[in-house]
């Protein structure tokens, strides 16, 4: 058992990048290239626009893109701890509007 928070959120990151590791079936410590090839295989097997009635594929889609985020950028999604996709409609839901350390950089990427 956890005795400190610290160690509780730090087995809860390690648990996210097992399960984000599983989503893109990558080894432990993948290199950049094999993130982005397995990442771009899912993306277009389940892509919504290929699969417009399937919901499962959707959800698939929405679970590789946080998988990615999280082991290309270091952007966690509580929802790799349950198994599910971001909650929200968007694979990035939440990064955007709730002002966080990310938002800033999202913000100057996005629009300069």
């Amino acid at each position: 058992m956890c005795e400190h928070a610290w160690q509780r959120e730090l087995e809860s990151l390690v648990r996210m990048e097992q399960r984000a590791q599983e989503i893109l079936d990558v080894p432990p410590g993948a290199t950049s290239e094999q993130l982005k090839r397995a990442f771009r295989e899912s993306v277009k097997r389940d892509h919504p626009d290929r699969n417009p009635n399937d919901e499962e594929a959707r959800e698939r889609f929405k679970d590789t893109v946080a998988a990615y985020r999280l082991l290309s950028k270091g952007i966690g999604h509580p929802s790799l701890l349950d198994g599910r996709g971001p909650r929200a409609g968007r694979a990035d839901a939440g990064s955007r509007t709730s002002k966080g350390p990310g938002y800033a950089a999202w913000w100057r990427e996005s629009f300069f």
